[in-house]
């Protein structure tokens, strides 16, 4: 409705479905675009880098910043970014806030 109201004929979310919708519109296309899934995880850690850095540590390195983070860092970081990002992303907002070990089989199948 807000894209027919605003006169859209088109509209770009990099995120997830927007808050308070449970599922893709039916009157419109939905396209996905995916991508190889390290490449995307990686752009996705060196944005949050690059963002870190500006805002909370402009007088230090990335390096200094994020050097021997683990796995587990990340995980807790972005748990949507290192698993299920896709799924996530389909399901919603909120899903992007899960745990890495809280997506089921049947938060797969709803997506």
């Amino acid at each position: 409705e807000k894209l027919r109201d605003s006169k859209w004929n088109f509209f770009a979310n990099e995120f997830t479905l927007p808050p308070g919708h449970d599922s893709l519109c039916e009157d419109v296309v939905n396209l996905m675009m995916w991508r190889e899934p390290i490449d995307r995880l990686q752009s996705q850690m060196a944005w949050i880098q690059k963002l870190y850095k500006q805002e909370y540590s402009p007088n230090t390195t990335i390096s200094q910043i994020f050097s021997n983070r683990t796995s587990s860092f990340w995980e807790k970081l972005l748990p949507a970014a290192v698993k299920n990002y896709y799924i996530r992303s389909l399901l919603g907002e909120r899903f992007f806030e899960y745990p890495v070990v809280a997506i089921t089989d049947t938060h797969i199948q709803r997506a």
